[in-house]
């Protein structure tokens, strides 16, 4: 399974958590609580696209110099993004932190379930 693959696979998964969850909230709280909840979800999936873009910049020929810079720029501009993002939304939401907060978390932990898939070839 190619590296782009599983990017792609672990943001598609993130945005069906994400989704799922502010329909979740949409129905127990109305729209702002659905709101809130792709605000928490929006907090982890665009960081995290970017990232991957940024990570999978360079192609398998390319120096490991170059590939790692690559991997450093992305984590740090994923966590300052994360960072600018949420000092957007939390002051928006402060009346709907819980829907917020608890899919933010939900979807973060994709990626941590993530690292459970199996490959196409059957290997972890």
């Amino acid at each position: 399974m190619s590296m782009a693959w599983i990017a792609a696979r672990l943001l598609v998964v993130q945005v069906a958590v994400g989704s799922i969850s502010a329909l979740v909230w949409l129905a127990l709280g109305g729209s702002r609580f659905g709101l809130a909840a792709l605000a928490g979800a929006a907090c982890v999936v665009l960081p995290g696209a970017y990232f991957a873009i940024k990570a999978m910049s360079h192609g398998p020929g390319s120096r490991p110099e170059d590939m790692l810079k690559a991997l450093y720029a992305g984590a740090a501009v994923r966590l300052v993004l994360t960072a600018a993002l949420l000092f957007m939304v939390v002051p928006l939401f402060k009346d709907a932190l819980a829907p917020l907060m608890t899919t933010l978390v939900a979807t973060l932990a994709v990626q941590w379930f993530a690292l459970l898939w199996k490959g196409g070839n059957g290997r972890r």
